[in-house]
C-alpha cells in the first residue's frame, strides 16, 4: 500500500535515514524536518509534493543524499547551499529555477541531477571548481546557456555528463579531457557548432 496524506511533523531527532519515496504524499515539505539534524539521507522523491524547500533544510548539515525528484517542487536551489556533506543530489523532474550558484558550495557532490527543471545559467567554471569528486552531471531540460568551458575537464573523476536540451552554444571542449574518465557525454538538442574530433572515437 502506499501512504496518502500529507507528511507530518517529526519529532524524531535521532534519525539518520528516512525513505518516503514512491508514495502519494502531498502538500508541502514540513519545516519541522530540519529539526531532524541527525538525518544522512532523506528520499521524498516521486511523490506530490509542492512549495519550496523550507528554511530549515539549512540545519541538515549532516546530510550525505539528497532525493526529491518527480515531485512538484518549486523555488530555488539556495537552501541546499550550506549542506556541504552532501554526496548525492537529485532535483530532477521538479519546476525549481534560479541560477546554478548553490553548487559551488556543495565540494563533496559525486552525483548532481538537476535536469527536467528551469534553472537558468551560464555554464561558468566557478559553479563547478570545487567539485572535484564529482562523477556524474546531469543538467538535462533546463535553459542552460554559454559555451561548456574547457576548465570543467579539471574534474578528473567526471565519468557521465549530460547537458541535452539546454541552449549551449560553441564547440564541446573534448581536448580538455585527457586525463579524465570520461565515458559518456550526452549533448543533443543544443545549439552547438563544429566539428567531432576523430581521436574520441578511438
Amino acid at each position: 500500500h502506499r501512504l496518502t496524506g500529507t507528511l507530518p511533523s517529526w519529532q524524531y531527532g535521532v534519525l539518520e535515514s528516512l525513505f518516503l519515496d514512491w508514495n502519494t504524499l502531498e502538500s508541502s515539505i514540513p519545516h519541522s524536518l530540519g529539526d531532524m539534524t541527525q538525518l544522512k539521507d532523506l528520499d521524498l522523491s516521486s511523490n506530490m509534493l509542492v512549495s519550496t524547500i523550507p528554511e530549515e533544510f539549512r540545519q541538515l548539515l549532516q546530510l550525505e543524499t539528497l532525493n526529491l525528484a518527480n515531485n512538484g517542487l518549486t523555488g530555488t536551489g539556495q537552501m541546499l547551499a550550506d549542506l556541504s556533506s552532501l554526496r548525492h543530489l537529485n532535483l530532477t523532474d521538479n519546476a525549481f529555477q534560479g541560477n546554478l550558484d548553490f553548487l559551488k558550495d556543495l565540494p563533496r557532490l559525486e552525483s548532481l541531477d538537476l535536469s527536467s527543471n528551469n534553472f537558468k545559467a551560464n555554464l561558468a567554471y566557478e559553479k563547478f571548481s570545487s567539485m572535484t569528486n564529482l562523477e556524474t552531471m546531469i543538467l538535462a531540460n533546463n535553459e542552460i546557456v554559454g559555451p561548456v568551458p574547457s576548465s570543467l575537464g579539471k574534474l578528473t573523476k567526471l565519468a557521465y555528463v549530460d547537458v541535452a536540451q539546454n541552449l549551449l552554444t560553441g564547440t564541446f571542449p573534448w581536448y580538455a579531457f585527457p586525463e579524465s574518465k570520461l565515458t559518456s557525454v550526452l549533448m543533443a538538442d543544443n545549439l552547438f557548432t563544429g566539428f567531432l574530433p576523430l581521436d574520441i572515437f578511438r
